[in-house]
Protein backbone atom coordinates (compact mmCIF):
# COMPACT_ATOMS: atom_id res chain seq x y z
CA UNK A 1 0.00 0.00 0.00
CA UNK A 2 0.86 3.60 -0.51
CA UNK A 3 2.41 4.61 2.68
CA UNK A 4 3.40 8.54 1.85
CA UNK A 5 -0.44 9.67 1.65
CA UNK A 6 -0.19 13.31 0.88
CA UNK A 7 -1.05 16.05 4.11
CA UNK A 8 -4.26 17.83 4.36
CA UNK A 9 -7.10 17.92 6.58
CA UNK A 10 -9.69 15.06 7.45
CA UNK A 11 -13.02 15.78 5.67
CA UNK A 12 -16.24 16.67 7.17
CA UNK A 13 -19.75 16.41 5.48
CA UNK A 14 -23.01 15.74 6.17
CA UNK A 15 -26.45 14.03 5.10
CA UNK A 16 -28.77 15.77 2.40
CA UNK A 17 -31.69 14.83 0.16
CA UNK A 18 -33.56 15.38 -3.09
CA UNK A 19 -36.79 16.38 -3.89
CA UNK A 20 -38.43 16.28 -8.13
CA UNK A 21 -39.48 19.55 -9.46
CA UNK A 22 -40.39 20.55 -12.85
CA UNK A 23 -38.22 23.71 -13.24
CA UNK A 24 -36.23 24.82 -16.17
CA UNK A 25 -32.46 23.81 -16.99
CA UNK A 26 -29.92 25.12 -14.33
CA UNK A 27 -27.71 27.77 -16.38
CA UNK A 28 -24.44 25.66 -16.38
CA UNK A 29 -25.53 22.66 -18.41
CA UNK A 30 -23.43 19.37 -17.82
CA UNK A 31 -25.77 17.17 -19.59
CA UNK A 32 -25.68 18.01 -23.40
CA UNK A 33 -23.65 15.28 -24.65
CA UNK A 34 -20.75 16.73 -26.76
CA UNK A 35 -20.16 16.58 -30.55
CA UNK A 36 -16.47 15.86 -30.58
CA UNK A 37 -16.48 13.86 -27.11
CA UNK A 38 -14.08 10.63 -27.39
CA UNK A 39 -15.62 7.44 -26.85
CA UNK A 40 -12.24 5.96 -24.73
CA UNK A 41 -14.83 4.18 -22.77
CA UNK A 42 -16.99 2.12 -25.61
CA UNK A 43 -17.11 -0.99 -22.80
CA UNK A 44 -18.84 -0.59 -19.24
CA UNK A 45 -15.87 0.23 -17.12
CA UNK A 46 -14.36 -3.02 -14.30
CA UNK A 47 -16.52 -2.83 -11.00
CA UNK A 48 -13.32 -3.56 -8.72
CA UNK A 49 -13.68 -5.25 -5.05
CA UNK A 50 -10.27 -5.04 -3.38
CA UNK A 51 -10.79 -7.82 -0.28
CA UNK A 52 -7.76 -8.54 1.48
CA UNK A 53 -9.36 -11.39 4.11
CA UNK A 54 -9.83 -15.08 4.32
CA UNK A 55 -11.53 -16.61 2.08
CA UNK A 56 -13.31 -20.18 3.02
CA UNK A 57 -14.56 -22.99 1.12
CA UNK A 58 -18.00 -22.01 -0.41
CA UNK A 59 -18.04 -18.49 1.04
CA UNK A 60 -20.81 -16.63 -0.44
CA UNK A 61 -19.12 -13.47 -1.66
CA UNK A 62 -22.20 -11.83 -3.16
CA UNK A 63 -22.05 -9.11 -0.51
CA UNK A 64 -19.09 -7.69 -2.95
CA UNK A 65 -21.76 -6.97 -5.41
CA UNK A 66 -21.42 -7.11 -8.95
CA UNK A 67 -17.67 -6.71 -9.70
CA UNK A 68 -15.42 -7.74 -12.38
CA UNK A 69 -12.27 -8.23 -10.48
CA UNK A 70 -11.69 -9.87 -6.83
CA UNK A 71 -7.92 -9.01 -5.49
CA UNK A 72 -7.13 -11.03 -2.80
CA UNK A 73 -3.95 -11.89 -0.61
CA UNK A 74 -2.78 -15.02 0.36
CA UNK A 75 -5.28 -18.00 1.49
CA UNK A 76 -5.29 -21.48 3.42
CA UNK A 77 -7.03 -22.86 0.78
CA UNK A 78 -6.08 -20.54 -2.54
CA UNK A 79 -8.32 -23.22 -4.96
CA UNK A 80 -11.37 -22.75 -3.03
CA UNK A 81 -10.68 -19.23 -2.99
CA UNK A 82 -10.52 -19.02 -6.51
CA UNK A 83 -13.51 -20.77 -7.29
CA UNK A 84 -15.68 -18.65 -4.36
CA UNK A 85 -14.49 -15.48 -6.76
CA UNK A 86 -15.40 -16.74 -9.67
CA UNK A 87 -19.10 -18.34 -8.19
CA UNK A 88 -19.81 -14.35 -8.40
CA UNK A 89 -18.91 -14.14 -12.13
CA UNK A 90 -15.46 -11.99 -11.32
CA UNK A 91 -11.81 -12.31 -12.21
CA UNK A 92 -9.89 -13.64 -9.03
CA UNK A 93 -6.40 -11.27 -8.40
CA UNK A 94 -4.11 -12.83 -5.68
CA UNK A 95 -1.72 -9.98 -3.88
CA UNK A 96 2.10 -10.83 -4.63
CA UNK A 97 5.19 -8.86 -2.56
CA UNK A 98 7.43 -8.02 -4.96
CA UNK A 99 9.46 -5.38 -2.98
CA UNK A 100 10.49 -6.81 0.33
CA UNK A 101 10.19 -9.78 2.64
CA UNK A 102 9.93 -10.73 6.39
CA UNK A 103 13.20 -12.23 7.91
CA UNK A 104 11.24 -14.29 10.79
CA UNK A 105 8.92 -16.36 8.64
CA UNK A 106 8.42 -17.68 5.28
CA UNK A 107 6.28 -15.78 2.62
CA UNK A 108 4.90 -17.33 -0.52
CA UNK A 109 7.90 -19.70 -0.84
CA UNK A 110 10.55 -17.28 0.21
CA UNK A 111 12.15 -17.62 3.35
CA UNK A 112 14.64 -14.87 3.00
CA UNK A 113 15.71 -15.09 7.01
CA UNK A 114 17.26 -18.31 5.55
CA UNK A 115 18.79 -17.30 2.67
CA UNK A 116 20.11 -13.75 2.72
CA UNK A 117 21.85 -14.48 -0.83
CA UNK A 118 18.48 -13.48 -2.12
CA UNK A 119 18.70 -10.27 -0.75
CA UNK A 120 19.63 -6.81 -2.16
CA UNK A 121 22.84 -5.46 -0.41
CA UNK A 122 23.93 -1.64 -0.70
CA UNK A 123 27.45 -2.44 -0.23
CA UNK A 124 29.26 -5.81 -0.08
CA UNK A 125 27.34 -8.54 0.76
CA UNK A 126 25.59 -6.97 3.59
CA UNK A 127 21.61 -7.32 2.61
CA UNK A 128 20.13 -3.67 3.10
CA UNK A 129 17.09 -3.77 5.36
CA UNK A 130 13.63 -2.08 4.57
CA UNK A 131 11.81 -1.45 7.32
CA UNK A 132 11.91 -3.11 11.12
CA UNK A 133 8.37 -3.50 11.85
CA UNK A 134 8.50 -5.07 15.74
CA UNK A 135 12.03 -4.92 15.52
CA UNK A 136 11.46 -7.96 12.72
CA UNK A 137 13.61 -7.09 9.65
CA UNK A 138 12.24 -6.91 6.24
CA UNK A 139 14.75 -7.22 3.42
CA UNK A 140 14.61 -6.03 0.20
CA UNK A 141 14.68 -8.85 -2.77
CA UNK A 142 17.40 -9.02 -5.02
CA UNK A 143 14.94 -9.64 -8.05
CA UNK A 144 17.57 -9.11 -10.39
CA UNK A 145 19.06 -12.79 -8.87
CA UNK A 146 18.51 -15.28 -10.79
CA UNK A 147 17.41 -18.06 -8.81
CA UNK A 148 15.11 -15.58 -7.20
CA UNK A 149 13.43 -14.61 -10.58
CA UNK A 150 13.18 -18.35 -10.94
CA UNK A 151 11.27 -18.74 -7.95
CA UNK A 152 8.87 -16.01 -8.71
CA UNK A 153 8.04 -17.67 -12.03
CA UNK A 154 7.67 -20.43 -10.25
CA UNK A 155 5.06 -18.73 -7.84
CA UNK A 156 2.98 -17.21 -10.80
CA UNK A 157 2.84 -20.56 -12.47
CA UNK A 158 1.29 -22.09 -9.07
CA UNK A 159 -1.06 -19.78 -8.63
CA UNK A 160 -2.34 -19.99 -12.61
CA UNK A 161 -2.41 -23.58 -11.58
CA UNK A 162 -5.02 -22.42 -8.39
CA UNK A 163 -7.25 -20.96 -11.12
CA UNK A 164 -5.88 -17.33 -10.62
CA UNK A 165 -6.70 -15.02 -13.30
CA UNK A 166 -3.73 -12.00 -12.84
CA UNK A 167 -2.08 -10.84 -10.08
CA UNK A 168 -1.39 -7.75 -8.01
CA UNK A 169 2.29 -5.92 -7.89
CA UNK A 170 2.52 -3.80 -4.61
CA UNK A 171 5.00 -1.42 -4.04
CA UNK A 172 5.45 0.33 -7.51
CA UNK A 173 6.27 3.74 -6.64
CA UNK A 174 8.74 2.97 -3.79
CA UNK A 175 10.62 0.19 -6.10
CA UNK A 176 10.32 2.46 -9.55
CA UNK A 177 11.12 5.70 -8.07
CA UNK A 178 12.27 5.20 -4.67
CA UNK A 179 9.49 8.16 -3.72
CA UNK A 180 8.08 6.44 -0.66
CA UNK A 181 8.24 6.92 2.99
CA UNK A 182 11.44 4.80 3.85
CA UNK A 183 13.06 6.62 1.17
CA UNK A 184 15.93 3.72 0.88
CA UNK A 185 17.60 5.68 -2.19
CA UNK A 186 18.28 2.34 -3.88
CA UNK A 187 15.96 2.19 -7.03
CA UNK A 188 18.52 3.38 -9.64
CA UNK A 189 21.28 1.50 -7.98
CA UNK A 190 22.25 -2.31 -8.87
CA UNK A 191 22.42 -4.73 -5.23
CA UNK A 192 26.83 -5.79 -4.73
CA UNK A 193 26.12 -8.98 -3.88
CA UNK A 194 24.16 -10.83 -6.96
CA UNK A 195 26.37 -13.87 -7.77
CA UNK A 196 24.00 -14.63 -11.14
CA UNK A 197 22.08 -11.58 -12.47
CA UNK A 198 19.45 -12.12 -14.96
CA UNK A 199 20.49 -8.63 -16.39
CA UNK A 200 23.90 -7.62 -15.53
CA UNK A 201 23.99 -4.08 -13.79
CA UNK A 202 20.46 -4.18 -13.79
CA UNK A 203 19.05 -1.18 -10.69
CA UNK A 204 16.44 -2.43 -8.46
CA UNK A 205 13.67 -0.48 -10.64
CA UNK A 206 14.83 -2.33 -13.81
CA UNK A 207 14.68 -6.08 -11.86
CA UNK A 208 11.28 -4.99 -10.65
CA UNK A 209 10.50 -4.27 -14.08
CA UNK A 210 11.72 -7.41 -15.09
CA UNK A 211 9.32 -9.39 -12.23
CA UNK A 212 6.53 -7.43 -14.12
CA UNK A 213 7.88 -9.32 -17.15
CA UNK A 214 7.24 -13.00 -15.63
CA UNK A 215 3.51 -12.06 -15.34
CA UNK A 216 3.22 -12.60 -18.94
CA UNK A 217 5.01 -15.81 -18.99
CA UNK A 218 2.26 -17.33 -16.93
CA UNK A 219 -0.08 -16.24 -18.44
CA UNK A 220 -1.78 -14.19 -15.75
CA UNK A 221 -2.78 -10.37 -16.15
CA UNK A 222 -1.21 -7.69 -14.13
CA UNK A 223 -2.91 -5.77 -11.68
CA UNK A 224 -0.10 -2.88 -11.27
CA UNK A 225 -0.32 -0.52 -7.32
CA UNK A 226 1.95 2.30 -8.91
CA UNK A 227 0.45 4.29 -5.44
CA UNK A 228 -0.14 7.10 -8.29
CA UNK A 229 -1.65 7.49 -11.02
CA UNK A 230 1.26 6.34 -13.58
CA UNK A 231 -0.63 9.52 -15.91
CA UNK A 232 -0.26 12.10 -12.63
CA UNK A 233 0.91 15.44 -14.03
CA UNK A 234 4.01 15.68 -11.50
CA UNK A 235 4.78 12.01 -11.37
CA UNK A 236 5.41 10.13 -14.39
CA UNK A 237 5.99 6.70 -14.63
CA UNK A 238 9.28 5.20 -14.71
CA UNK A 239 12.11 7.50 -14.24
CA UNK A 240 15.13 6.58 -15.90
CA UNK A 241 17.45 5.07 -13.45
CA UNK A 242 20.37 5.26 -15.47
CA UNK A 243 19.91 8.84 -15.79
CA UNK A 244 22.05 10.63 -13.04
CA UNK A 245 19.46 13.97 -13.38
CA UNK A 246 17.21 11.57 -11.55
CA UNK A 247 19.23 10.62 -8.50
CA UNK A 248 18.51 12.85 -6.29
CA UNK A 249 14.69 14.02 -6.93
CA UNK A 250 13.12 11.42 -9.95
CA UNK A 251 10.99 14.30 -10.77
CA UNK A 252 12.93 16.83 -11.03
CA UNK A 253 12.22 18.71 -14.80
CA UNK A 254 15.39 17.90 -16.30
CA UNK A 255 14.90 13.84 -15.27
CA UNK A 256 14.34 11.80 -18.10
CA UNK A 257 11.26 8.72 -18.49
CA UNK A 258 11.20 5.62 -19.87
CA UNK A 259 7.75 3.79 -20.50
CA UNK A 260 9.57 0.25 -20.28
CA UNK A 261 7.03 -1.81 -17.99
CA UNK A 262 3.84 -0.64 -19.35
CA UNK A 263 3.19 -3.08 -21.73
CA UNK A 264 3.56 -6.01 -18.90
CA UNK A 265 0.50 -4.00 -17.42
CA UNK A 266 -3.17 -4.49 -17.84
CA UNK A 267 -4.55 -2.42 -14.72
CA UNK A 268 -2.88 0.08 -12.57
CA UNK A 269 -3.67 0.84 -8.62
CA UNK A 270 -4.37 4.69 -7.63
CA UNK A 271 -4.50 5.03 -3.99
CA UNK A 272 -4.20 9.18 -4.65
CA UNK A 273 -7.51 9.01 -6.33
CA UNK A 274 -9.06 11.78 -4.12
CA UNK A 275 -8.29 13.21 -0.88
CA UNK A 276 -10.27 15.29 2.11
CA UNK A 277 -12.08 18.95 1.00
CA UNK A 278 -10.31 20.90 -1.66
CA UNK A 279 -6.88 19.27 -1.39
CA UNK A 280 -4.68 18.95 -4.41
CA UNK A 281 -8.10 19.35 -6.44
CA UNK A 282 -6.47 20.69 -9.52
CA UNK A 283 -3.91 18.06 -9.09
CA UNK A 284 -6.38 15.08 -9.19
CA UNK A 285 -8.78 16.58 -11.41
CA UNK A 286 -5.60 16.73 -14.18
CA UNK A 287 -5.00 13.21 -13.09
CA UNK A 288 -8.44 11.66 -12.90
CA UNK A 289 -9.22 12.86 -16.21
CA UNK A 290 -6.05 11.32 -17.70
CA UNK A 291 -6.85 8.67 -16.51
CA UNK A 292 -10.49 8.80 -18.07
CA UNK A 293 -9.12 9.46 -21.89
CA UNK A 294 -5.75 8.09 -21.76
CA UNK A 295 -5.59 6.37 -25.04
CA UNK A 296 -4.69 2.74 -24.25
CA UNK A 297 -5.19 2.93 -20.49
CA UNK A 298 -8.65 5.35 -20.85
CA UNK A 299 -10.79 3.59 -17.50
CA UNK A 300 -8.58 1.13 -16.86
CA UNK A 301 -6.56 3.14 -13.71
CA UNK A 302 -8.29 2.11 -10.83
CA UNK A 303 -8.88 4.45 -7.67
CA UNK A 304 -8.83 2.96 -4.43
CA UNK A 305 -10.14 4.65 -1.24
CA UNK A 306 -8.68 4.27 1.98
CA UNK A 307 -8.25 5.12 5.33
CA UNK A 308 -4.85 6.70 4.04
CA UNK A 309 -6.75 9.09 1.46
CA UNK A 310 -9.72 9.87 3.99
CA UNK A 311 -6.93 10.95 6.56
CA UNK A 312 -8.43 8.93 9.41
CA UNK A 313 -12.10 9.75 8.43
CA UNK A 314 -13.96 6.29 7.53
CA UNK A 315 -17.26 7.81 8.00
CA UNK A 316 -19.65 7.17 5.46
CA UNK A 317 -20.45 10.76 4.38
CA UNK A 318 -16.77 11.33 4.22
CA UNK A 319 -16.31 8.09 1.66
CA UNK A 320 -19.29 9.27 -0.53
CA UNK A 321 -17.72 12.40 -0.66
CA UNK A 322 -14.37 11.05 -2.05
CA UNK A 323 -16.33 8.33 -4.02
CA UNK A 324 -17.88 11.56 -5.74
CA UNK A 325 -15.42 13.32 -6.28
CA UNK A 326 -13.50 10.82 -8.15
CA UNK A 327 -16.70 9.56 -10.41
CA UNK A 328 -16.62 13.31 -11.68
CA UNK A 329 -14.62 11.12 -13.67
CA UNK A 330 -15.23 7.68 -16.18
CA UNK A 331 -12.78 5.21 -13.81
CA UNK A 332 -13.37 2.61 -11.39
CA UNK A 333 -13.23 3.23 -7.99
CA UNK A 334 -13.29 0.68 -5.15
CA UNK A 335 -13.31 1.29 -1.57
CA UNK A 336 -11.02 0.08 1.06
CA UNK A 337 -9.81 -3.85 1.35
CA UNK A 338 -13.02 -5.29 3.40
CA UNK A 339 -15.20 -5.42 6.32
CA UNK A 340 -13.62 -6.98 9.89
CA UNK A 341 -12.35 -3.72 11.01
CA UNK A 342 -8.86 -5.39 10.99
CA UNK A 343 -9.93 -7.75 14.08
CA UNK A 344 -9.46 -4.71 16.16
CA UNK A 345 -5.81 -4.22 15.30
CA UNK A 346 -4.30 -1.23 16.51
CA UNK A 347 -2.29 0.76 13.38
CA UNK A 348 -4.00 1.99 9.63
CA UNK A 349 -6.82 -0.27 9.14
CA UNK A 350 -8.43 -0.11 5.38
CA UNK A 351 -11.22 -2.81 6.02
CA UNK A 352 -13.63 -0.39 7.13
CA UNK A 353 -17.08 -1.71 5.55
CA UNK A 354 -17.83 -2.80 2.05
CA UNK A 355 -19.97 -0.72 -0.54
CA UNK A 356 -22.22 -2.91 -2.61
CA UNK A 357 -24.07 -0.35 -4.08
CA UNK A 358 -21.13 1.64 -5.37
CA UNK A 359 -19.23 -1.87 -6.26
CA UNK A 360 -22.69 -2.22 -8.24
CA UNK A 361 -22.52 0.90 -9.95
CA UNK A 362 -22.80 1.16 -13.94
CA UNK A 363 -23.40 4.64 -14.85
CA UNK A 364 -22.77 4.33 -18.39
CA UNK A 365 -21.18 6.60 -21.10
CA UNK A 366 -20.45 10.42 -19.95
CA UNK A 367 -22.62 12.69 -21.64
CA UNK A 368 -20.12 15.54 -21.51
CA UNK A 369 -16.11 15.91 -22.33
CA UNK A 370 -15.54 17.04 -18.54
CA UNK A 371 -17.63 17.46 -15.42
CA UNK A 372 -19.47 20.91 -15.02
CA UNK A 373 -19.38 23.44 -12.18
CA UNK A 374 -21.92 25.58 -11.01
CA UNK A 375 -22.61 27.49 -7.66
CA UNK A 376 -18.90 29.13 -7.33
CA UNK A 377 -17.74 30.65 -3.94
CA UNK A 378 -16.35 33.47 -5.01
CA UNK A 379 -14.03 33.92 -7.39
CA UNK A 380 -12.62 30.39 -6.77
CA UNK A 381 -12.50 27.98 -9.61
CA UNK A 382 -12.23 24.57 -7.15
CA UNK A 383 -15.03 25.71 -4.45
CA UNK A 384 -18.62 24.90 -6.49
CA UNK A 385 -21.16 22.42 -7.15
CA UNK A 386 -19.83 20.30 -9.81
CA UNK A 387 -21.22 17.49 -11.40
CA UNK A 388 -21.42 15.28 -14.39
CA UNK A 389 -23.97 13.49 -16.29
CA UNK A 390 -24.02 9.65 -17.81
CA UNK A 391 -26.68 7.63 -19.69
CA UNK A 392 -27.46 6.22 -15.99
CA UNK A 393 -26.98 8.63 -14.03
CA UNK A 394 -25.90 11.94 -12.20
CA UNK A 395 -22.24 12.51 -9.61
CA UNK A 396 -22.44 15.43 -8.29
CA UNK A 397 -19.85 16.66 -5.11
CA UNK A 398 -19.91 20.18 -3.08
CA UNK A 399 -16.32 20.96 -2.75
CA UNK A 400 -16.94 23.75 -0.49
CA UNK A 401 -17.37 24.44 3.11
CA UNK A 402 -21.24 25.96 2.18
CA UNK A 403 -24.52 23.85 1.75
CA UNK A 404 -25.52 24.05 -1.12
CA UNK A 405 -28.93 23.20 -3.37
CA UNK A 406 -28.11 22.22 -6.90
CA UNK A 407 -31.09 21.70 -9.70
CA UNK A 408 -30.49 19.02 -11.35
CA UNK A 409 -31.77 18.63 -14.97
CA UNK A 410 -31.73 15.05 -15.50
CA UNK A 411 -32.12 15.26 -19.21
CA UNK A 412 -33.75 12.42 -20.40
CA UNK A 413 -36.09 12.45 -22.85
CA UNK A 414 -39.09 11.31 -20.32
CA UNK A 415 -39.01 11.56 -16.60
CA UNK A 416 -37.68 8.70 -14.99
CA UNK A 417 -37.55 6.96 -11.48
CA UNK A 418 -34.36 7.88 -9.61
CA UNK A 419 -32.49 6.63 -6.57
CA UNK A 420 -30.38 8.67 -4.29
CA UNK A 421 -27.32 6.55 -3.17
CA UNK A 422 -26.11 8.01 -0.06
CA UNK A 423 -29.51 7.78 1.61
CA UNK A 424 -30.73 4.16 -0.55
CA UNK A 425 -33.84 5.89 -0.84
CA UNK A 426 -35.84 6.73 -4.16
CA UNK A 427 -36.05 10.41 -5.13
CA UNK A 428 -39.69 11.78 -4.99
CA UNK A 429 -41.22 8.71 -3.22
CA UNK A 430 -40.69 6.88 -6.40
CA UNK A 431 -41.81 9.42 -8.82
CA UNK A 432 -41.14 9.97 -12.02
CA UNK A 433 -39.25 13.32 -12.28
CA UNK A 434 -37.12 15.48 -14.88
CA UNK A 435 -35.61 17.76 -12.23
CA UNK A 436 -34.15 17.36 -9.10
CA UNK A 437 -33.52 20.29 -6.34
CA UNK A 438 -30.85 18.22 -4.62
CA UNK A 439 -29.63 19.67 -0.73
CA UNK A 440 -25.94 18.89 -0.35
CA UNK A 441 -24.11 19.81 2.89
CA UNK A 442 -20.85 21.61 2.97
CA UNK A 443 -17.71 18.85 1.46
CA UNK A 444 -20.49 16.11 0.34
CA UNK A 445 -20.82 13.82 -2.75
CA UNK A 446 -24.20 12.32 -3.76
CA UNK A 447 -24.95 9.98 -6.47
CA UNK A 448 -28.63 9.73 -8.56
CA UNK A 449 -28.53 5.89 -10.54
CA UNK A 450 -31.66 6.20 -12.98
CA UNK A 451 -33.87 3.62 -12.13
CA UNK A 452 -35.30 1.53 -9.20
CA UNK A 453 -32.43 0.61 -6.33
Amino acid sequence: MLSAVLAGAACSSGSGSGSGSGSDRPEADDTTPADDQVDQNSDPLPNVAVYYQGIDAGEDLSKLGDVDYVVTVRQADEAAAVDAIHTTGAKAFRYVQSYWFPSNREYDGFDIGANLDQAFCETGNKPRIGREPNGVPWYFIDANERVVREMFAQLLDELAGYGYDGIMFDRGLAALTGADAERAGIWHKSSTCTDDPVEPGATLADAYVGLMSEVDGAGLELFQNYGFSPFHPLLPFRPDPADPACHDDPYAAECSHIDDGMEHVDLWLNEAVALPKDELFEQSYETNLAGETHPEFGGKVVGLITEGTLKGDVSRRAVYYQYARSRLFAIPVAVFTGDDECGGNDGLCNRHGIYRELNDLDLGEPLSDEPTARACTGDSDTNCVWSRRYDGGVVVANVSEESRTAEIDLATEDCTVVTELFAGTLVADGNCVDTIDLELPPWSGRILRFGNA
